[in-house]
């Protein structure tokens, strides 16, 4: 794969061919899931109670997925992502839809459901996917290496595969928090996609213009245009949810996309970093209140700002605001120019903070 032949034009065509395939596939799949009953029931306003259709996870996936290989077996761009990498991605995210279609069909308990992350982080690590160092965010030249203990399990046509200890572990916990991320924050319409897609742009943009990786740019842009062409089903009113499995795909691919990036999972992390913080603060709440921490509620981060007299749109378009400018943020620090912004950076996370806790104290 060269610069030469990957150049905007050719990102921009592989992002409107992720959109306009899942704009094919989303009414598929969402007459399939409303003649099989696989609903959720929503009340809008004042309004009667809708059934808005579940798995809309599967027509992201498809088209994400069918541009991929479909890229990779005609080009064959292997820089750092091989073939292998794909399909342990794939792996991975069928567990995830699967075990997705099971549960918003039959609601599974808790102790259950978890167990289909896990088999996906597994199988993404399996395929060699993993964190065997991280770039010293305040020394980008610096590398920390997560080695201290190496085991090849076995070889598959030449290649060693290796269990890398502490790095598939912080692979496997990462993996997890980006998954529980966006399944968690998935409570008003749109919300997770929209983050999601902001999330994957900027990955790109990075990934593209300032580190050049053009594997991973290829991978971002496909991925956003799949997200962007179910936006358009997703934005309130929704007509289709994305559905236990698609809430927890979306932060799996992220999660990936950052464990491949040079950038690691700073990168990831910063821009996703509302709903981590909110994960996060929601998973210490219930637990300080002796409640299950994953029991719901209606007191995330967006159920506060419209608790505040936001409207669902509002609430969505603050959220989505704040994502842009954690990318912004992300795109400046690894710029050339990023000792320049440090203080910009500091000032904007320590404003988005205060933000968050007057939220949080008001509510």
């Amino acid at each position: 794969m060269t610069v030469n032949f990957f150049n905007l034009a050719t990102f921009f065509l592989l992002f409107a061919a992720g959109a306009a395939l899942t704009i094919l596939l989303t009414p598929i799949i969402r007459g399939f899931a409303s003649s099989a009953g696989i609903v959720s029931t929503t009340r809008y306003g004042s309004y009667e109670k809708v059934r808005i259709p579940l798995l809309g996870g599967i027509a992201i996936a498809v088209s994400f997925f069918t541009i991929t290989l479909l890229v990779w077996t005609v080009v064959s761009p292997h820089e750092n992502i091989l073939v292998k990498h794909l399909y342990g991605l794939a792996i991975g995210s069928g567990i995830l839809l699967f075990g997705g279609y099971l549960d918003d069909r039959l609601r599974l308990p808790p102790k259950i459901q978890v167990i289909f992350p896990c088999l996906a982080a597994i199988a993404v690590i399996a395929s060699g996917i993993d964190i065997s160092y991280i770039t010293n965010p305040i020394f980008p030249d610096r590398l920390i290496y997560l080695t201290a203990y190496e085991k090849t399990l076995f070889y598959l046509n030449g290649i060693p595969y290796k269990l890398v200890l502490p790095g598939d572990f912080i692979t496997f916990i990462w993996l997890l928090v980006a998954m529980y991320a966006t399944k968690l924050n998935d409570g008003l319409d749109g919300l997770v996609t929209g983050v999601s897609f902001i999330t994957a742009l900027f990955i790109f943009l990075v990934s593209w213009f300032l580190l050049k990786e053009l594997d991973l740019a290829l991978l971002s842009a496909i991925f956003a245009g799949s997200l962007l062409g179910f936006y358009f089903f997703n934005r309130y009113p929704a007509s289709i949810y994305l559905g236990e499995g698609g809430s927890l795909f979306a932060g799996f691919i992220l999660g990936t996309f950052a464990i491949l990036s040079d950038a690691k999972i700073v990168m990831t992390s910063l821009i996703l970093a509302i709903p981590i913080v909110d994960v996060l603060l929601t998973i210490t709440r219930r637990i300080k209140k002796g409640v299950p921490p994953w029991r719901g509620d209606e007191l995330h981060l967006h159920h506060r700002l419209i608790a505040l007299g936001m409207s669902q749109r509002q609430a969505v378009f603050i959220i989505f605001g704040f994502t842009a400018v954690f990318g912004m943020l992300v795109f400046l620090w690894q710029s050339s120019f990023k000792y320049y912004f440090a203080g910009f950076i500091i000032l904007v996370a320590a404003m988005t903070g205060v933000f968050i806790w007057r939220v949080y104290k008001k509510t």
